[in-house]
Protein backbone atom coordinates (compact mmCIF):
# COMPACT_ATOMS: atom_id res chain seq x y z
CA UNK A 1 0.00 0.00 0.00
CA UNK A 2 1.07 3.39 -0.42
CA UNK A 3 0.33 6.96 0.74
CA UNK A 4 1.24 10.74 -0.06
CA UNK A 5 0.92 14.27 0.43
CA UNK A 6 -0.30 16.10 -2.47
CA UNK A 7 -1.19 15.30 -5.85
CA UNK A 8 1.60 16.20 -7.56
CA UNK A 9 4.07 14.26 -5.10
CA UNK A 10 4.65 11.16 -6.03
CA UNK A 11 3.39 8.03 -3.44
CA UNK A 12 5.19 6.84 -0.74
CA UNK A 13 5.51 3.13 0.25
CA UNK A 14 4.19 2.00 3.49
CA UNK A 15 4.52 -1.29 5.27
CA UNK A 16 1.88 -3.11 6.59
CA UNK A 17 1.35 -2.62 10.44
CA UNK A 18 0.59 -6.00 11.55
CA UNK A 19 0.11 -6.65 15.04
CA UNK A 20 0.42 -3.05 15.75
CA UNK A 21 -2.34 -1.06 13.11
CA UNK A 22 -3.73 -3.05 10.74
CA UNK A 23 -7.25 -4.04 9.61
CA UNK A 24 -6.88 -7.60 11.36
CA UNK A 25 -6.01 -6.04 14.63
CA UNK A 26 -9.76 -4.73 14.68
CA UNK A 27 -12.02 -7.71 15.64
CA UNK A 28 -9.42 -9.06 18.42
CA UNK A 29 -10.12 -5.38 19.75
CA UNK A 30 -13.67 -5.49 19.79
CA UNK A 31 -13.84 -9.30 20.77
CA UNK A 32 -11.62 -7.82 23.93
CA UNK A 33 -14.32 -5.23 24.76
CA UNK A 34 -16.70 -8.21 24.75
CA UNK A 35 -15.13 -10.18 27.14
CA UNK A 36 -14.28 -12.54 24.59
CA UNK A 37 -10.51 -13.39 25.10
CA UNK A 38 -8.99 -12.63 21.44
CA UNK A 39 -5.93 -15.20 21.50
CA UNK A 40 -2.49 -14.53 21.02
CA UNK A 41 -2.54 -11.02 19.04
CA UNK A 42 -4.45 -9.42 22.25
CA UNK A 43 -5.35 -5.88 21.47
CA UNK A 44 -3.06 -4.23 20.05
CA UNK A 45 -5.40 -1.21 18.98
CA UNK A 46 -6.08 -0.35 23.17
CA UNK A 47 -10.15 -0.78 21.96
CA UNK A 48 -11.51 -2.60 25.04
CA UNK A 49 -9.32 -0.50 27.45
CA UNK A 50 -10.37 3.19 25.20
CA UNK A 51 -13.38 3.61 22.40
CA UNK A 52 -15.23 0.67 23.52
CA UNK A 53 -14.65 0.74 27.19
CA UNK A 54 -18.11 -0.18 28.68
CA UNK A 55 -19.52 -1.27 25.33
CA UNK A 56 -21.63 -5.04 25.35
CA UNK A 57 -22.82 -4.56 21.83
CA UNK A 58 -21.00 -4.10 19.07
CA UNK A 59 -21.65 -3.62 15.14
CA UNK A 60 -18.92 -3.68 12.77
CA UNK A 61 -19.22 -2.41 9.52
CA UNK A 62 -16.58 -2.57 6.49
CA UNK A 63 -17.07 -0.74 3.29
CA UNK A 64 -15.43 -1.18 0.44
CA UNK A 65 -13.31 0.96 -1.11
CA UNK A 66 -13.79 3.52 1.10
CA UNK A 67 -9.87 4.06 2.94
CA UNK A 68 -8.81 7.11 5.56
CA UNK A 69 -7.38 9.35 2.16
CA UNK A 70 -11.34 9.52 1.06
CA UNK A 71 -12.70 11.10 3.92
CA UNK A 72 -11.55 14.72 2.97
CA UNK A 73 -12.96 14.28 0.13
CA UNK A 74 -16.31 12.11 0.89
CA UNK A 75 -16.80 14.77 3.96
CA UNK A 76 -19.13 17.24 1.62
CA UNK A 77 -21.46 14.27 1.57
CA UNK A 78 -21.03 12.55 4.47
CA UNK A 79 -21.87 14.43 7.98
CA UNK A 80 -22.25 11.66 10.01
CA UNK A 81 -18.56 10.26 8.98
CA UNK A 82 -16.97 14.07 8.78
CA UNK A 83 -18.60 14.39 12.62
CA UNK A 84 -16.73 11.24 13.66
CA UNK A 85 -13.50 11.22 11.63
CA UNK A 86 -13.29 15.55 13.54
CA UNK A 87 -13.58 13.74 16.53
CA UNK A 88 -17.19 15.37 17.41
CA UNK A 89 -19.10 12.12 17.10
CA UNK A 90 -16.03 9.69 18.09
CA UNK A 91 -12.96 8.83 17.44
CA UNK A 92 -10.99 7.96 14.08
CA UNK A 93 -7.57 6.80 13.23
CA UNK A 94 -5.51 4.92 10.60
CA UNK A 95 -4.75 1.42 9.67
CA UNK A 96 -2.68 -0.10 7.25
CA UNK A 97 -4.76 -2.63 4.84
CA UNK A 98 -2.43 -6.06 4.29
CA UNK A 99 -0.43 -6.81 1.67
CA UNK A 100 -1.68 -7.19 -1.42
CA UNK A 101 -4.12 -4.20 -0.75
CA UNK A 102 -7.31 -6.22 -2.06
CA UNK A 103 -10.70 -6.92 -0.97
CA UNK A 104 -10.39 -11.10 -0.74
CA UNK A 105 -7.28 -10.72 1.21
CA UNK A 106 -8.45 -7.59 3.25
CA UNK A 107 -11.84 -9.50 4.33
CA UNK A 108 -9.91 -12.76 5.15
CA UNK A 109 -7.37 -10.96 7.50
CA UNK A 110 -10.19 -8.75 9.37
CA UNK A 111 -12.09 -12.00 9.97
CA UNK A 112 -9.32 -13.72 11.18
CA UNK A 113 -7.10 -11.33 12.34
CA UNK A 114 -4.26 -12.60 10.72
CA UNK A 115 -1.81 -11.65 8.12
CA UNK A 116 -2.48 -12.58 5.01
CA UNK A 117 0.81 -15.06 4.94
CA UNK A 118 -1.42 -16.90 7.87
CA UNK A 119 -4.77 -17.48 6.28
CA UNK A 120 -3.50 -17.59 2.62
CA UNK A 121 -5.81 -15.86 0.64
CA UNK A 122 -2.88 -13.60 -1.00
CA UNK A 123 -4.69 -11.92 -3.75
CA UNK A 124 -7.14 -11.41 -5.63
CA UNK A 125 -6.74 -14.43 -8.22
CA UNK A 126 -3.76 -16.74 -7.21
CA UNK A 127 -2.32 -19.87 -9.11
CA UNK A 128 -3.37 -23.21 -7.14
CA UNK A 129 -0.13 -24.64 -6.86
CA UNK A 130 0.72 -28.11 -8.69
CA UNK A 131 -1.82 -27.16 -11.71
CA UNK A 132 -2.01 -24.41 -14.58
CA UNK A 133 -5.42 -22.98 -12.90
CA UNK A 134 -6.01 -19.36 -11.70
CA UNK A 135 -8.12 -19.17 -8.23
CA UNK A 136 -10.56 -15.83 -8.52
CA UNK A 137 -11.39 -15.60 -4.58
CA UNK A 138 -14.25 -13.09 -5.38
CA UNK A 139 -16.08 -16.20 -7.30
CA UNK A 140 -14.63 -18.92 -5.66
CA UNK A 141 -16.90 -22.29 -4.87
CA UNK A 142 -16.37 -25.07 -2.96
CA UNK A 143 -13.09 -25.50 -5.09
CA UNK A 144 -10.49 -26.15 -3.38
CA UNK A 145 -12.33 -26.40 -0.16
CA UNK A 146 -12.48 -23.37 1.38
CA UNK A 147 -11.48 -25.03 5.08
CA UNK A 148 -8.42 -26.71 3.74
CA UNK A 149 -7.71 -23.66 1.48
CA UNK A 150 -8.15 -21.39 4.79
CA UNK A 151 -7.08 -23.16 7.81
CA UNK A 152 -7.56 -20.33 10.32
CA UNK A 153 -11.08 -20.59 12.26
CA UNK A 154 -12.53 -17.06 12.29
CA UNK A 155 -12.91 -14.32 15.23
CA UNK A 156 -16.67 -14.86 14.48
CA UNK A 157 -16.54 -18.07 15.14
CA UNK A 158 -14.13 -17.51 18.49
CA UNK A 159 -17.01 -15.26 19.81
CA UNK A 160 -19.74 -17.34 18.87
CA UNK A 161 -18.14 -20.48 20.60
CA UNK A 162 -17.98 -18.13 24.00
CA UNK A 163 -21.43 -17.46 23.77
CA UNK A 164 -21.70 -14.33 22.30
CA UNK A 165 -24.62 -13.90 19.77
CA UNK A 166 -23.01 -13.03 16.04
CA UNK A 167 -24.41 -12.33 12.97
CA UNK A 168 -23.07 -11.18 9.19
CA UNK A 169 -24.89 -9.32 6.80
CA UNK A 170 -24.03 -8.97 3.12
CA UNK A 171 -25.22 -9.53 0.11
CA UNK A 172 -27.57 -12.61 -0.31
CA UNK A 173 -25.56 -13.87 -3.07
CA UNK A 174 -22.45 -14.46 -1.67
CA UNK A 175 -23.95 -16.61 1.27
CA UNK A 176 -22.01 -19.82 1.47
CA UNK A 177 -19.34 -18.84 -1.07
CA UNK A 178 -15.95 -19.94 -0.53
CA UNK A 179 -14.98 -16.35 0.47
CA UNK A 180 -17.50 -16.09 3.09
CA UNK A 181 -16.94 -19.17 4.25
CA UNK A 182 -13.05 -18.55 4.33
CA UNK A 183 -13.36 -14.88 6.38
CA UNK A 184 -16.66 -15.57 8.29
CA UNK A 185 -16.93 -19.45 9.23
CA UNK A 186 -19.99 -21.13 10.34
CA UNK A 187 -22.22 -18.45 11.72
CA UNK A 188 -25.28 -16.35 10.93
CA UNK A 189 -25.78 -15.00 7.73
CA UNK A 190 -28.29 -12.60 6.56
CA UNK A 191 -28.59 -11.19 2.84
CA UNK A 192 -28.66 -7.69 2.75
CA UNK A 193 -27.91 -5.86 -0.25
CA UNK A 194 -29.76 -1.92 0.18
CA UNK A 195 -28.55 0.46 2.55
CA UNK A 196 -31.91 0.23 4.78
CA UNK A 197 -31.24 -3.57 4.54
CA UNK A 198 -27.87 -3.47 6.02
CA UNK A 199 -28.67 -1.11 8.66
CA UNK A 200 -31.63 -2.90 9.82
CA UNK A 201 -29.36 -6.56 10.02
CA UNK A 202 -26.53 -4.62 12.07
CA UNK A 203 -29.22 -2.95 14.69
CA UNK A 204 -31.12 -6.52 14.93
CA UNK A 205 -27.63 -8.14 15.43
CA UNK A 206 -26.52 -5.82 18.09
CA UNK A 207 -30.45 -6.15 20.07
CA UNK A 208 -30.22 -9.75 20.45
CA UNK A 209 -30.59 -10.98 24.20
CA UNK A 210 -29.19 -9.09 27.10
CA UNK A 211 -25.36 -9.63 27.36
CA UNK A 212 -22.28 -8.88 24.50
CA UNK A 213 -23.50 -9.20 20.76
CA UNK A 214 -21.59 -8.76 17.85
CA UNK A 215 -22.60 -8.17 14.21
CA UNK A 216 -21.06 -7.12 11.35
CA UNK A 217 -22.07 -5.97 7.83
CA UNK A 218 -20.03 -5.73 4.77
CA UNK A 219 -21.50 -2.52 1.84
CA UNK A 220 -20.22 -2.85 -1.51
CA UNK A 221 -21.36 0.05 -3.60
CA UNK A 222 -18.93 2.69 -2.84
CA UNK A 223 -16.47 0.60 -4.40
CA UNK A 224 -18.68 -0.39 -7.46
CA UNK A 225 -19.55 3.17 -8.18
CA UNK A 226 -15.67 4.08 -8.07
CA UNK A 227 -14.74 1.65 -10.55
CA UNK A 228 -17.48 2.01 -12.97
CA UNK A 229 -17.38 6.45 -12.55
CA UNK A 230 -14.61 6.91 -10.87
CA UNK A 231 -13.41 8.46 -7.76
CA UNK A 232 -15.70 11.64 -6.85
CA UNK A 233 -17.83 11.50 -9.56
CA UNK A 234 -21.59 12.00 -9.05
CA UNK A 235 -22.53 8.09 -8.99
CA UNK A 236 -19.65 7.44 -6.56
CA UNK A 237 -20.64 10.54 -3.95
CA UNK A 238 -24.06 9.29 -4.48
CA UNK A 239 -22.77 5.87 -3.10
CA UNK A 240 -21.03 8.21 -0.14
CA UNK A 241 -24.09 9.62 0.57
CA UNK A 242 -25.44 6.19 1.08
CA UNK A 243 -23.13 5.36 3.63
CA UNK A 244 -23.60 8.10 5.53
CA UNK A 245 -27.60 7.34 5.62
CA UNK A 246 -26.52 3.69 7.21
CA UNK A 247 -24.20 5.02 9.28
CA UNK A 248 -26.20 7.82 10.53
CA UNK A 249 -29.21 4.89 10.92
CA UNK A 250 -27.10 2.13 12.80
CA UNK A 251 -25.89 5.28 15.03
CA UNK A 252 -29.41 6.57 15.76
CA UNK A 253 -30.40 2.98 16.55
CA UNK A 254 -27.90 2.09 18.93
CA UNK A 255 -28.52 0.73 22.06
CA UNK A 256 -26.96 2.83 24.99
CA UNK A 257 -24.10 0.20 25.87
CA UNK A 258 -23.12 -0.17 21.93
CA UNK A 259 -21.35 1.39 19.51
CA UNK A 260 -20.49 1.15 15.73
CA UNK A 261 -16.77 0.45 13.95
CA UNK A 262 -16.53 1.31 10.42
CA UNK A 263 -13.60 -0.01 8.97
CA UNK A 264 -12.92 0.00 4.87
CA UNK A 265 -10.66 -3.25 2.93
CA UNK A 266 -8.74 -0.58 1.07
CA UNK A 267 -9.03 2.34 -1.09
CA UNK A 268 -9.41 3.35 -5.00
CA UNK A 269 -6.90 5.28 -7.16
CA UNK A 270 -7.95 7.02 -10.26
CA UNK A 271 -5.07 5.89 -12.87
CA UNK A 272 -4.04 8.20 -15.95
CA UNK A 273 -3.84 5.83 -19.30
CA UNK A 274 0.09 6.67 -19.54
CA UNK A 275 0.46 4.77 -16.65
CA UNK A 276 -0.71 1.15 -17.24
CA UNK A 277 1.25 -1.26 -19.03
CA UNK A 278 0.42 -4.51 -20.65
CA UNK A 279 2.02 -7.68 -20.00
CA UNK A 280 -0.23 -9.76 -22.39
CA UNK A 281 1.09 -6.69 -25.55
CA UNK A 282 4.69 -6.31 -25.06
CA UNK A 283 6.71 -9.64 -25.71
CA UNK A 284 9.50 -9.09 -23.20
CA UNK A 285 6.82 -9.07 -20.59
CA UNK A 286 5.74 -12.56 -21.38
CA UNK A 287 9.30 -14.40 -22.25
CA UNK A 288 9.33 -17.12 -19.53
CA UNK A 289 6.61 -16.17 -17.72
CA UNK A 290 3.83 -19.29 -17.77
CA UNK A 291 0.86 -18.12 -15.62
CA UNK A 292 -0.05 -14.44 -14.68
CA UNK A 293 -1.77 -13.83 -11.54
CA UNK A 294 -2.88 -10.97 -9.00
CA UNK A 295 -4.02 -8.20 -9.64
CA UNK A 296 -3.31 -5.03 -11.81
CA UNK A 297 -1.58 -3.66 -8.46
CA UNK A 298 0.54 -6.45 -7.85
CA UNK A 299 1.46 -9.15 -9.93
CA UNK A 300 2.76 -12.98 -9.16
CA UNK A 301 4.63 -14.50 -11.93
CA UNK A 302 4.99 -18.03 -12.47
CA UNK A 303 7.99 -18.58 -14.04
CA UNK A 304 9.46 -21.05 -16.56
CA UNK A 305 12.14 -22.94 -14.76
CA UNK A 306 15.25 -21.38 -14.08
CA UNK A 307 14.19 -18.69 -15.57
CA UNK A 308 12.95 -16.39 -12.33
CA UNK A 309 16.04 -14.36 -12.44
CA UNK A 310 16.01 -13.18 -16.47
CA UNK A 311 12.70 -12.44 -15.91
CA UNK A 312 13.21 -10.10 -13.13
CA UNK A 313 15.52 -8.24 -15.07
CA UNK A 314 13.38 -8.00 -17.58
CA UNK A 315 10.51 -6.53 -16.06
CA UNK A 316 12.87 -4.14 -13.98
CA UNK A 317 14.46 -3.09 -17.27
CA UNK A 318 10.64 -2.14 -18.96
CA UNK A 319 9.10 -0.93 -16.07
CA UNK A 320 11.84 0.80 -13.73
CA UNK A 321 10.09 3.32 -11.54
CA UNK A 322 7.42 2.19 -12.32
CA UNK A 323 7.21 -0.94 -9.77
CA UNK A 324 9.38 -2.93 -7.20
CA UNK A 325 10.10 -6.19 -9.25
CA UNK A 326 11.74 -8.74 -6.49
CA UNK A 327 11.96 -12.93 -6.16
CA UNK A 328 9.26 -14.56 -3.99
CA UNK A 329 11.76 -15.36 -1.24
CA UNK A 330 12.67 -11.73 -0.63
CA UNK A 331 9.16 -10.39 -0.63
CA UNK A 332 8.39 -12.67 2.37
CA UNK A 333 11.56 -12.15 4.10
CA UNK A 334 11.08 -8.38 3.68
CA UNK A 335 7.74 -8.94 5.55
CA UNK A 336 5.33 -8.08 2.91
CA UNK A 337 2.68 -11.00 4.02
CA UNK A 338 3.62 -11.88 7.25
CA UNK A 339 5.19 -14.44 8.31
CA UNK A 340 4.31 -17.32 5.33
CA UNK A 341 4.09 -21.21 6.12
CA UNK A 342 5.52 -23.53 3.52
CA UNK A 343 2.11 -24.70 2.26
CA UNK A 344 1.13 -21.21 1.60
CA UNK A 345 4.55 -19.56 -0.06
CA UNK A 346 3.49 -22.04 -3.51
CA UNK A 347 0.78 -19.25 -4.04
CA UNK A 348 2.93 -16.35 -4.58
CA UNK A 349 4.42 -16.07 -7.97
CA UNK A 350 7.96 -16.97 -8.25
CA UNK A 351 8.08 -12.85 -9.32
CA UNK A 352 6.09 -10.67 -7.14
CA UNK A 353 5.66 -7.01 -8.78
CA UNK A 354 4.06 -4.68 -6.83
CA UNK A 355 3.43 -1.48 -8.52
CA UNK A 356 4.50 2.17 -7.22
CA UNK A 357 2.61 5.36 -7.59
CA UNK A 358 0.26 5.22 -9.95
CA UNK A 359 1.00 2.58 -12.13
CA UNK A 360 -1.15 -0.52 -13.23
CA UNK A 361 0.49 -4.09 -14.88
CA UNK A 362 -2.95 -5.21 -16.97
CA UNK A 363 -2.83 -8.38 -18.33
CA UNK A 364 -5.15 -7.98 -21.67
CA UNK A 365 -5.38 -11.61 -23.00
CA UNK A 366 -6.47 -13.06 -19.39
CA UNK A 367 -8.85 -10.12 -17.71
CA UNK A 368 -11.87 -8.99 -18.59
CA UNK A 369 -12.86 -6.07 -20.59
CA UNK A 370 -13.58 -4.22 -17.64
CA UNK A 371 -9.07 -3.83 -17.22
CA UNK A 372 -8.55 -3.72 -20.59
CA UNK A 373 -10.97 -1.20 -22.16
CA UNK A 374 -12.12 1.39 -19.47
CA UNK A 375 -10.02 4.05 -19.16
CA UNK A 376 -8.36 4.82 -15.55
CA UNK A 377 -7.95 8.87 -15.98
CA UNK A 378 -7.10 10.76 -12.86
CA UNK A 379 -9.40 12.63 -11.01
CA UNK A 380 -8.82 15.93 -13.53
CA UNK A 381 -8.47 14.28 -16.51
CA UNK A 382 -11.78 14.73 -18.67
CA UNK A 383 -11.46 11.55 -20.81
CA UNK A 384 -14.38 9.61 -22.47
CA UNK A 385 -15.79 6.47 -22.78
CA UNK A 386 -14.09 3.99 -25.58
CA UNK A 387 -17.08 3.61 -27.41
CA UNK A 388 -20.02 1.13 -27.89
CA UNK A 389 -18.05 -2.00 -28.72
CA UNK A 390 -15.96 -1.04 -25.50
CA UNK A 391 -19.27 -0.55 -23.59
CA UNK A 392 -21.11 -3.32 -25.01
CA UNK A 393 -17.33 -5.67 -24.26
CA UNK A 394 -17.86 -3.89 -20.67
CA UNK A 395 -21.40 -4.55 -20.00
CA UNK A 396 -20.51 -7.80 -20.38
CA UNK A 397 -17.83 -8.67 -17.68
CA UNK A 398 -18.77 -8.92 -13.99
CA UNK A 399 -15.20 -8.56 -13.04
CA UNK A 400 -13.87 -5.16 -12.49
CA UNK A 401 -10.03 -3.75 -12.09
CA UNK A 402 -8.55 -4.74 -9.31
CA UNK A 403 -5.56 -2.56 -9.27
CA UNK A 404 -5.26 -1.71 -5.29
CA UNK A 405 -3.63 1.52 -4.57
CA UNK A 406 -3.83 4.70 -2.80
CA UNK A 407 -3.24 8.64 -3.47
CA UNK A 408 -2.49 11.49 -1.51
CA UNK A 409 -5.13 13.40 0.59
CA UNK A 410 -6.55 16.31 -0.72
CA UNK A 411 -7.88 19.60 0.10
CA UNK A 412 -9.89 19.66 3.38
CA UNK A 413 -13.69 18.19 2.90
CA UNK A 414 -16.20 21.40 2.78
CA UNK A 415 -18.95 21.09 5.37
CA UNK A 416 -22.62 20.69 4.65
CA UNK A 417 -24.89 24.24 4.77
CA UNK A 418 -27.72 25.38 5.44
CA UNK A 419 -30.24 24.99 8.18
CA UNK A 420 -31.66 21.11 7.16
CA UNK A 421 -28.25 20.29 7.21
CA UNK A 422 -27.18 21.78 10.54
CA UNK A 423 -30.46 20.36 12.03
CA UNK A 424 -29.68 16.95 10.55
CA UNK A 425 -26.20 17.07 12.40
CA UNK A 426 -27.36 18.43 16.00
CA UNK A 427 -30.12 15.56 15.87
CA UNK A 428 -27.88 12.88 14.78
CA UNK A 429 -25.03 14.35 17.88
CA UNK A 430 -27.72 14.23 20.30
CA UNK A 431 -28.84 10.42 19.35
CA UNK A 432 -25.19 9.82 19.68
CA UNK A 433 -25.16 11.07 23.35
CA UNK A 434 -28.45 9.41 23.92
CA UNK A 435 -27.54 6.04 22.57
CA UNK A 436 -24.01 4.69 21.67
CA UNK A 437 -20.44 6.17 19.98
CA UNK A 438 -18.99 6.12 16.16
CA UNK A 439 -15.33 4.68 15.93
CA UNK A 440 -13.79 4.99 12.30
CA UNK A 441 -10.86 2.70 11.69
CA UNK A 442 -9.18 3.32 8.60
CA UNK A 443 -8.79 0.22 6.62
CA UNK A 444 -5.60 0.99 4.90
CA UNK A 445 -4.39 3.97 2.89
CA UNK A 446 -7.13 5.24 0.01
CA UNK A 447 -7.73 7.41 -3.02
CA UNK A 448 -8.47 11.56 -2.68
CA UNK A 449 -7.06 14.09 -4.73
CA UNK A 450 -8.23 17.52 -5.07
CA UNK A 451 -11.57 18.13 -4.25
CA UNK A 452 -13.84 19.29 -7.08
CA UNK A 453 -16.91 21.67 -6.58
CA UNK A 454 -19.55 19.74 -5.59
CA UNK A 455 -22.01 20.31 -8.17
CA UNK A 456 -25.55 20.51 -8.52
CA UNK A 457 -27.39 18.44 -5.53
CA UNK A 458 -30.24 17.48 -7.69
CA UNK A 459 -28.21 15.53 -10.59
CA UNK A 460 -25.98 13.56 -7.78
CA UNK A 461 -29.38 12.23 -6.28
CA UNK A 462 -30.42 11.41 -9.99
CA UNK A 463 -27.20 9.63 -10.49
CA UNK A 464 -27.40 7.74 -7.18
CA UNK A 465 -31.05 6.45 -8.35
CA UNK A 466 -29.43 5.16 -11.49
CA UNK A 467 -26.51 3.62 -9.50
CA UNK A 468 -28.84 2.05 -7.37
CA UNK A 469 -31.03 0.76 -9.84
CA UNK A 470 -28.32 -0.58 -11.94
CA UNK A 471 -26.31 -2.60 -8.42
CA UNK A 472 -30.04 -3.76 -7.19
CA UNK A 473 -30.16 -6.05 -10.29
CA UNK A 474 -27.99 -9.63 -10.58
CA UNK A 475 -27.83 -9.12 -14.02
CA UNK A 476 -24.92 -6.91 -16.17
CA UNK A 477 -23.89 -3.50 -15.24
CA UNK A 478 -25.28 -0.95 -18.03
CA UNK A 479 -23.12 2.03 -19.04
CA UNK A 480 -24.16 5.52 -19.83
CA UNK A 481 -25.82 5.49 -23.07
CA UNK A 482 -24.14 8.51 -23.69
CA UNK A 483 -20.38 8.25 -23.90
CA UNK A 484 -19.91 11.82 -23.43
CA UNK A 485 -21.29 12.07 -20.07
CA UNK A 486 -19.20 8.54 -18.73
CA UNK A 487 -16.87 9.46 -15.85
CA UNK A 488 -13.27 8.14 -15.04
CA UNK A 489 -12.85 4.90 -13.21
CA UNK A 490 -11.55 3.92 -10.42
CA UNK A 491 -9.08 1.35 -9.60
CA UNK A 492 -9.05 0.21 -5.86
Amino acid sequence: MQDGGSDAQPLTPVMPAYGQASLADVLPGVLAALGVPPGRSGDPLGLAAGPLAGVRRVAVLLVDGLGWHQLPLAAPYAPTLAAAVAGRLGVARPLTAGFPSTTPTSLVSLGTGAAPGAHGVLGFTVRIPGTDRVLNHVRWGADPAPRGWQPLPTLFERAAAAGVPVSVASRAEFAGTGLTVAGYGDVAYYGAGTVDEVASALLAGVSVGVGPALAYGYHPDLDRAGHVHGVDSPQWRAAVAGVDRLVTRVVEGLPPDGALVVTADHGQLDIPPSCRFDCDGDPRLRAGVEVVAGEARVRYLHTVAGAAADVIATWRGVLGDAATVVCRDEAVSTGWFGPVPAVHRERIGDVVVACRDRYVVLATATEPAAVAVRRFPRLDDRCRDGGTAARRRFCRSHRLACARGTQPGGAAGRGGGGVRSRRRRHRLHGAARRHGRVLRLGGGAAASGAARQAGDRRRDRSARGRLVRQLRGPGVRRPQRDARRARPQAVS
